[in-house]
């Protein structure tokens, strides 16, 4: 299950008087419905995908991705969804925050966590899984100044 502000479209069709989305949930027109021959009939949902459609992941808990920078901040962007969990971040080796990246239906490009006011300097961010199925990591974004 995805959530509705993932959905692109659907080809062919037309938002608002083809079908409506509220939540995750897709409903096609009566009016778009009656138009159809009898018969089956292919819909092709589009939905926004993950960061140039590259995500990595892990299961095991205790897995880790870092990287290092230099900047004054860092963002970890990356989809959340029912079968995520806990995630520790650490800057400079030093445990920051704990992160829940659960939610009710996966959704893409989220960002977690933002880390700011860090000094102008070399930094390195790492992110740890600590329970759920799996953990995604999409896009570690750090900030210049």
């Amino acid at each position: 299950m995805r959530a509705g502000s993932e959905l692109t479209g659907i080809t062919g069709l037309k938002q608002g008087a083809d079908y409506t989305v509220s939540g995750s949930t897709v409903t096609l027109s009566p009016a778009y419905l009656a138009g159809l021959p009898v018969g089956t009939t292919q819909l092709d949902f589009g939905f926004r995908g993950d960061r140039l459609d590259d995500v990595h992941a892990t299961t095991v808990n205790g897995a880790a991705v870092s990287y290092t920078f230099t900047g004054t901040g860092v963002d970890w962007i990356t989809a959340t969804g029912p079968d995520q969990g806990l995630a520790d971040i650490y800057v400079d080796g030093k445990l920051v925050r704990r992160i829940d990246t659960r939610s009710a239906v996966r959704a893409t490009q989220q960002t977690v966590a933002g880390i700011a006011g860090l000094t102008n300097r070399q930094h390195t961010v790492k992110v740890v899984k600590v329970s759920g199925e799996v953990m995604r990591t999409d896009v570690l974004r750090y900030t210049v100044r």
